[in-house]
């Protein structure tokens, strides 16, 4: 709830602040026509005070000490949906929110007892007769009597629902332009065929878990992977379909890893793991449960199998760098894929054997 004081000539602040913790969301008036006691006197001037009470653009109200309305203008009725004589036969806090009572009393109390000797405004809600609700600017400054005594509350009230609205607009306009933002920064960081990290952000993940074991030993393991013969899918069966193999085995990497590790696209063919919290043995498992071929169904009840070389590089005391560490897995894959007996071509299954 915004509030602001308004330093007034002479403030009084035992009577208005009840009327502007009544009337929550009110413009302050200039202050001449908030604080004037027209002399019952003079009539003329009472005359003009009254015309000016009931025509002027905003609304305003006598409140008093214990919170009943005094006098409210028309612009008053309009906006809370009751007449004159219901208004005056209610108090404001009766048309204070519950949850918003309490700070209005507050301010009430801190009024009659002196500490606040200006004016005060808040920005409130209240109950439209019709059962909904209406954002007010409650301007409120305290009128005493001559004898120095709390005599009312005068208040100035003007509508902002619209502005309300307009903000609670904004609010949602921004929310969503965050959150189109930070999609547009993760597909940033995404391989677009895969859904995998890009090289860029794959290193960004590495370089974490690097600085992570230098300072507190936290494990972590690389696993590189390198998809055997894929040249040929793509020249056998078209780039569609190497496509396909490529997106099939990052959607298998990911139902492995866990929410704390990272997979990524290196290169073409190749992909990288990042396991968090892993040493060599976790990684040997998690290769494991992989498998080493990846599967993808083809029309008239086909599939193909391919195979993967893997590479494994646990991070240790001799690891010199985040580009070291990554290096020696992909050596590692290397090495494994010259040891491994390469067949003439990507094997192709019929129907009813595996399928990925």
């Amino acid at each position: 709830m915004l509030i602001q004081l308004a330093l007034m000539e002479e403030p009084s602040p035992t009577t208005l602040i009840v009327t502007l913790a009544g009337l929550a969301g009110l413009f302050l008036i200039p202050a001449v026509i908030f604080r004037a006691k027209i002399p019952k006197e003079d009539k003329e001037a009472d005359k003009s005070f009254q015309t000016s009470f009931e025509e002027v653009a905003i609304g305003l109200v006598h409140v008093a000490p214990d919170g009943a309305f005094i006098r409210v203008n028309p612009y008053v009725c309009k906006f809370l949906g009751y007449s004159e004589q219901e208004l005056l036969q209610l108090t404001f806090q009766e048309l204070t929110l519950p949850e918003e009572l309490a700070e209005s009393i507050t301010y009430i109390k801190a009024a009659l007892s002196g500490e606040i000797e200006q004016s005060f405004s808040l920005i409130k809600r209240y109950r439209h007769k019709q059962g909904h609700l209406v954002w007010a600017k409650l301007t409120t400054t305290l009128i005493r009597d001559d004898q120095g005594n709390p005599d009312y509350f005068l208040s100035s009230i003007q509508d902002v629902s619209e502005l309300k609205e307009t903000e609670a607009k904004l609010d949602e306009s921004l929310d969503k332009l965050k959150q189109a933002y930070h999609e547009l920064e993760q597909n940033a960081r995404k391989d677009g065929l895969t859904g995998a990290l890009n090289i860029t952000a794959f290193k960004a993940c590495v370089q974490d878990a690097f600085q992570r074991f230098d300072r507190y030993r936290t494990p972590a393991t690389l696993v590189f992977i390198d998809l055997d013969r894929f040249k040929e899918i793509n020249d056998s069966h078209g780039h569609i379909a190497g496509d396909q193999v490529l997106t099939t085995l990052v959607a298998k990497l990911l139902n492995e890893v866990r929410l704390t590790d990272a997979v990524g696209r290196y290169g073409g063919d190749e992909f990288a793991v990042l396991l968090a919290n892993s040493d060599e043995i976790q990684a040997e498992e998690f290769c494991n449960r992989l498998g080493k071929t990846v599967s993808l169904g083809l029309e008239e009840g086909q599939a193909i199998e391919v195979g993967m070389s893997v590479g494994i590089s646990e991070i240790s005391d001799d690891t010199q760098s985040v580009d070291d560490w990554l290096k020696r897995a992909d050596h590692q894959m290397y090495s494994s894929k010259k040891s491994t007996p390469q067949d003439p071509s990507p094997a192709e299954t019929t129907k009813g054997h595996p399928i990925g």
